[in-house]
């Protein structure tokens, strides 16, 4: 896909709203008509929301828990020593017990005010590009 395919459609606006208000620390999200509640725990390591999906399920919003030693925190760290400002938001299908991945939302802001974004879909171990506007993007489980 060329990156003039991907369209800024209102529901990828909502989406990258959700996920800039998690990160903004915000107490409530507008999604899908729906206002939800955000969660922040005292440590205040993350921050998440249960939004409805496209299927009638609610889903868990995550973002990067800074708190947690991983490759998507480092990725965030090393980033903020370079001036940009890197998130990433977890979609989580939690249903029946279950802690499945089935998205993410990842955003970096440049010194230089740039702005991309990419929203990738996960099913089983494949997964696709939702919306990016990065052309060099490509997602290691991706479907290409």
């Amino acid at each position: 896909m060329l990156l003039e395919d991907y369209k800024l459609t209102p529901e990828v606006q909502e989406i990258l709203d959700v996920h800039e208000a998690l990160w903004n620390k915000e107490s409530t999200v507008q999604y899908r008509g729906v206002t939800a509640t955000v969660y922040r725990p005292n440590h205040e390591g993350y921050c998440s929301v249960i939004l409805p999906g496209s299927d009638g399920a609610s889903y868990q919003w995550i973002t990067q828990n800074m708190n947690k030693s991983s490759y998507g925190t480092s990725r965030i760290i090393r980033a903020r020593a370079q001036g940009e400002d890197h998130r990433i938001t977890w979609i989580i299908d939690n249903t029946e017990a279950k802690f499945t991945y089935i998205g993410r939302i990842e955003s970096i802001r440049y010194p230089d005010g740039k702005y991309d974004a990419t929203i990738d879909r996960y099913s089983g171990d494949l997964s696709y590009v939702y919306y990016t506007t990065n052309s060099l993007y490509k997602n290691k489980k991706s479907l290409y």
